[in-house]
């Protein structure tokens, strides 16, 4: 007699395992436990015992009048393997409320550490389609309970049933159901029991997701991995397995729940209730279709099987893909392809053949094209019809014809570019750089449409667009060109007026701030000619200007261009869509730029909170408005939430854009600024460093930045060597992109006075200075702001040369501007009277000006948090003054009140000054 094969007798076990039995494998044979095939093998036994398990016994005592807290026990609602719901009332008389109440009925531990995970995991959510965690506990025996929302409904799929639901309205309930899932999962919370039973549908017609009690945390805080109380007919491959769950495993379930909404059963490979069994035929489930599933099971349908053909039957198999890479990426997705199928267009989960898109087309257009029909064949049967009728008729199809073969161009184009990620069907082993792939769509889009420049100038600003965000400026000026000619040779003036406002974002970038407002201007004045001043089109254009009017110190021309922006995007297109919540970014930019920090962060805060809703936690558009957030907290001095930030945006940037992009080299820059003021050069330098890495050659308006924020720093360190390259280089950069007519070289050839001034090199720094500050007022005037910034900048190149009378006259120049700018509250006037203030301290014949001028900026500004940095200054000015005057007490207790905030010292050099006077008889 033979023996059986290693693989016989795994084969046999598995016949066993499906049968329910229990097997005892460290009673196996070694050789057959050593077998590869025998690990898999018993995953799926862990789990088959795991399930048999949760089958316990039940307490056999009557709960119901039983008082639980507050409420008092009604009825039982249901029961499962791991405890009871019951209907409760509140019972103490304050108001009327009736809850689910969920208690252990096993005598288990582990049961009772589910349930307290299922109520961390409910007190996580807040949505409207997940039933509201309300109140908790311990009851009188010690065991957990947890009240949520009562549920007045039916099982979903009972309710599509009973009311016979057309496949809109079915889709429409599940797409509810994917809102609550999506918004667990951005809490990192799996819910791994996606059944019929945990989504009920209220009397108003609501789903409602309940049983959070086998839910996972995703980051780490809840330590079970629980697989004993799945649902073997709703559970994804790597449950069944035992395996690590993700936010894929419930896509997949909710691929089942979707299968059986629409075709009223579930798949055929999900007949056997055993996990087992189920597991056997796993792989051929991606195969099933609801299509035939509906009318293999002859169900009762309020609607013909073939409905589910094609899209649905597409969307459903890409859910359930076995691999989890395979299916979508994320619920959201799965969503918006049905939302894709609801407006009838075309689904990712199909291939975009040119038919396919036509198709989808031709269905969201059906009236117009029957209409159309309707014209022809009254054109060919009528004799009524005039001849001028039936010309404008004919010119009227041709030109539907035309615009017919330019979509179906468009869309082959636009599928040969698909295909280079698709694996098997690209030509080259690997996907070439984006870079690449755009650069040769744009030489195949001026061979292939030739004859049709209206379709080129739309493809040609959409690929110079990407080329601009991927810092490519060089190529994405000559493809915005290319599209701005045959948008004029097409008479498209509004396509037009687009392509100028990108050739504007272009200009900024590149520094050239003149071209940039000409540029914005031009596309303005057409887009309000052709569309009206409330347009989308004008609302579009306002939001790429209003950053940059700011550029050219036009700022209250840039807040009205981002508030009308933001209002006539979020009129026409609701503030949800991705270009209205750009606008609010751009508004909270603006708002920042004009030190408005109370209301930016009301704004940004908004804009975040919506991306993240929108789009996830990781989304790139979270970039720009962290950084400026940032930007934001640093001023305020919350160093730690900066940090936080500023990290996490540089993350994102990271996993979007790789190691070398602008919007990370953006973020280290700001960052930098902000280390410097928190007395942290070293950190500083190296987030400068660092975006000097990561920062394109192109990016010309970022590298500028960068230099002068580096030599700031070094500035600041008292190190006029080392600042004095940077600046330099800075200032050439500057110069050769235009900075001379707008003001901003001015401003850094002063800022490089001040590092010469630093050296000693007081001649070339005042020739420098003097020279900066006459342009200015001649290109500017005389009140111009940017005249008091240069004006301080002279003051302190005197002050290192012990010219106490010029550099007090500079900055009384600089305050004169300042407070006709902005007003005596603002606190660049506090910082630059103080330093008036520490001039005249120096001169002995300025002194008692020095004393009135502190007095006055202690009773005006007092402790507020705006000038936290130099309170400590201040106090230590006041304290010298005192102490020139004999007043040796009055200098030791202000010393000694001044240590006792700490929070108020913002350097170590400073606390050493303020003991040196406390300390002193």
């Amino acid at each position: 007699m033979s023996t059986p094969t290693t693989e016989e007798e795994i084969q046999a076990l598995a016949e066993r395992i499906a049968g329910g039995e229990q097997i005892d494998f460290s009673a196996l044979p070694d050789a057959l436990r050593q077998a590869p095939a025998l690990q898999q093998l018993l995953k799926i036994a862990r789990v088959a015992q795991a399930l048999d398990s949760n089958q316990g016994i039940p307490t056999q005592d009557s709960s119901a009048g039983m008082q639980i807290g507050p409420w008092r026990l009604l009825r039982m609602l249901g029961a499962g393997g791991m405890g009871e719901v019951w209907l409760g009332e509140r019972s103490d008389g304050v108001v009327e409320h009736r809850v689910a109440v969920k208690r252990v009925r096993l005598q288990s531990q582990r049961f009772r550490d589910r349930l307290l995970s299922e109520r961390r995991i409910l007190a996580r959510l807040e949505h409207p389609n997940i039933a509201r965690f309300i109140d908790a506990g311990v009851d009188a025996s010690g065991s957990p309970w947890l009240a949520m929302e009562y549920i007045e409904g039916s099982p979903i799929t009972d309710w599509c049933t009973e009311r016979a639901l057309p496949v809109r309205e079915r889709i429409r309930l599940f797409q509810q159901v994917c809102a609550a899932v999506e918004h667990a999962h951005r809490h990192l919370v799996v819910h791994r029991d996606l059944k019929p039973s945990n989504v009920l549908v209220s009397v108003d017609g609501e789903s409602k997701l309940l049983d959070f009690g086998i839910a996972k945390l995703l980051d780490g805080s809840d330590g079970e991995n629980t697989v004993g109380a799945l649902t073997p007919s709703y559970a994804a491959p790597e449950q069944l397995r035992g395996e690590e769950v993700s936010t894929a495993t419930d896509v997949y379930v909710l691929g089942l729940l979707l299968y059986r909404i629409l075709a009223g059963t579930l798949p055929e490979t999900r007949a056997s209730e055993n996990a087992a069994s189920v597991l056997a035929r796993i792989q051929d489930e991606e195969t099933q279709r609801p299509s035939l599933s509906a009318r293999s099971d002859a169900i009762a349908l309020p609607y013909p099987a073939s409905v589910l053909e094609g899209d649905l039957d597409a969307i459903v198999a890409q859910a359930i893909r076995a691999q989890p890479e395979a299916r979508y990426g994320s619920v959201a997705e799965l969503s918006a392809d049905l939302a894709r199928y609801l407006d009838a267009r075309p689904v990712h989960a199909r291939r975009p053949s040119p038919w396919y898109l036509f198709s989808r087309y031709a269905r969201r257009n059906r009236v117009a094209l029957v209409l159309a029909a309707c014209v022809v064949l009254a054109l060919v049967v009528g004799s009524i019809v005039s001849l001028q009728q039936a010309r404008r008729a004919e010119t009227e199809a041709q030109t539907a014809r035309r615009e017919l073969a330019r979509a179906e161009r468009v869309s082959d184009f636009l599928a040969s570019l698909y295909r280079e990620q698709d694996p098997l069907q690209r030509e080259t082993l690997t996907t070439r750089p984006p870079e690449i792939l755009i650069a040769e769509a744009v030489a195949r889009v001026q061979i292939e449409l030739e004859d049709d420049p209206l379709s080129q100038a739309k493809l040609l600003q959409v690929l110079g667009e990407a080329q601009l965000n991927l810092s490519k400026l060089d190529a994405a000026r000559k493809t915005l060109d290319l599209a701005a000619q045959n948008a004029s040779a097409s008479g498209a003036g509004l396509l037009n007026a687009a392509i100028d406002a990108q050739l504007g974002v272009l200009a900024r970038r590149e520094l050239r701030n003149e071209d940039a407002e000409k540029l914005f201007d031009q596309a303005l004045r057409q887009a309000a000619q052709l569309a009206g001043v409330d347009s989308i089109e004008v609302g579009r254009i306002n939001a790429l200007a209003a950053p940059a009017l700011i550029a050219v110190s036009r700022f209250n021309d840039a807040k009205a261009s981002a508030q009308n922006a933001y209002r006539a995007l979020n009129r026409h297109l609701g503030d949800r869509h991705p270009e209205t919540i750009n606008a609010l970014v751009s508004l909270g930019s603006v708002q920042e730029q004009l030190r408005d920090d109370a209301q930016a962060l009301v704004t940004l805060r908004a804009a975040i909170q919506l991306i993240e809703q929108r789009f996830g936690q990781s989304d790139a558009r979270l970039i720009r408005p962290l950084l400026v957030l940032g930007e934001v907290l640093r001023r305020q001095r919350d160093f730690a939430a900066g940090r936080s930030v500023f990290d996490r945006g540089a993350d994102i940037a990271r996993r979007q854009f790789g190691e070398r992009n602008v919007q990370l080299a953006d973020i280290l820059i700001t960052r930098s600024r902000m280390e410097s003021e928190a007395e942290d050069p070293a950190a500083a330098i190296a987030s400068l460093d660092a975006a000097e890495r990561a920062l394109p050659e192109t990016e010309i308006n970022s590298h500028a930045q960068l230099l002068a924020s580096r030599g700031k720093i070094w500035i600041e360190l008292g190190d006029g060597v080392r600042a004095e390259p940077d600046l330099r280089a800075e200032l050439r950069v500057r110069r050769e992109t235009g900075g001379l007519r707008t003001g901003i070289a001015w401003y850094s050839q002063a800022q490089l006075g001040w590092a010469l001034a630093l050296q000693g090199r007081f001649d070339e720094a005042h020739s420098l200075q003097r020279e900066a500050a006459e342009q200015l007022r001649s290109l500017l005037g005389a009140d111009a702001y940017q005249n008091a910034l240069i004006a301080v900048r002279r003051a302190v190149a005197f002050d290192l040369q012990g010219d106490w009378r010029n550099a007090v006259l500079q900055f009384r120049e600089a305050i004169r501007i300042e407070e006709k700018t902005y007003g005596r509250e603002h606190f660049l006037h506090f910082s630059w009277s103080l330093g008036m203030a520490q001039t005249l301290a120096k001169a002995s014949e300025g002194r008692d000006e020095a004393v009135t001028i502190v007095e006055a900026l202690t009773q005006l500004w007092g402790e507020k948090p705006e000038i936290a940095q130099s309170y400590a200054e201040l106090m230590l000015l006041r304290c010298e003054l005192h102490a020139h005057n004999g007043e040796t007490a009055a200098a030791r207790a202000l010393a000694a009140r001044t240590l006792a905030r700490p929070e108020l010292v913002a350097s170590a050099e400073q606390s050493a000054a303020l003991k040196r006077f406390a300390d002193e008889r």
